[in-house]
C-alpha cells in the first residue's frame, strides 16, 4: 500500500500481445462479476422503476476537448496512441460519481473521469473494430473491482 500523495514507482511495460494471456481462474472471476452486476441492475430497476447504469450512474459533466501527445515524451512511453509526438486527438470526457444510484452531491464518495480518445487506429489489446481508446481515472487509491 502506498501513502496518499506519494508517487508510485512502477516499471515501464512495452505492450505485446503475450501480455494478454488470461490468468488461471480468470473466467470464473468474470462470471462472478457479471452475476453481481446483474443483481445490482435488477435491484436498481426495482427501486427506481427504470434502468440505470450499474456504476457511475450520475454524470456531473460531459466535456469535449483535445489530447496532444507531448513532443518530449519519454521514449519508453511512446507507444500506441502516444507513439507520434505532436499528434492531436479529439476526446470526450465524462465526470461522474461511482455510486450505482443517483444521490446528493453533498454525500462524500468516489468520483471518476472517463476519457474516450477518438479515432485511434493500430494494434489493439482485443481484436475488434473499435476505433477509440478509453481511460478511466478514479480518485481512490485502488481500483475497487
Amino acid at each position: 500500500m502506498t501513502n496518499p500523495g506519494q508517487p508510485v514507482s512502477c516499471p515501464y511495460v512495452k505492450f505485446e500481445k503475450d501480455l494478454l494471456q488470461p490468468r488461471c481462474g480468470e473466467a470464473e472471476v468474470i462470471d462472478k462479476l457479471v452475476e453481481k452486476l446483474r443483481r445490482n441492475n435488477e435491484w436498481t430497476f426495482k427501486k427506481f422503476g427504470h434502468g440505470l447504469r450499474d456504476a457511475h450512474s450520475k454524470s456531473h459533466a460531459v466535456l469535449h476537448g483535445k489530447l496532444l501527445v507531448d513532443d518530449d515524451l519519454d521514449p519508453r512511453l511512446a507507444q500506441g496512441l502516444f507513439a507520434t509526438p505532436g499528434k492531436e486527438y479529439d476526446v470526450i470526457a465524462r465526470i461522474s460519481s461511482t455510486f450505482p444510484t443517483i444521490r446528493s452531491d453533498q454525500i462524500r464518495g468516489i468520483r471518476a473521469i472517463a476519457i474516450k480518445v477518438l479515432p485511434v487506429h493500430g494494434l489493439r489489446a482485443r481484436e475488434d473494430n473499435a476505433s477509440t481508446q478509453d481511460f478511466v481515472l478514479v480518485n481512490h487509491e485502488a481500483l475497487l473491482t
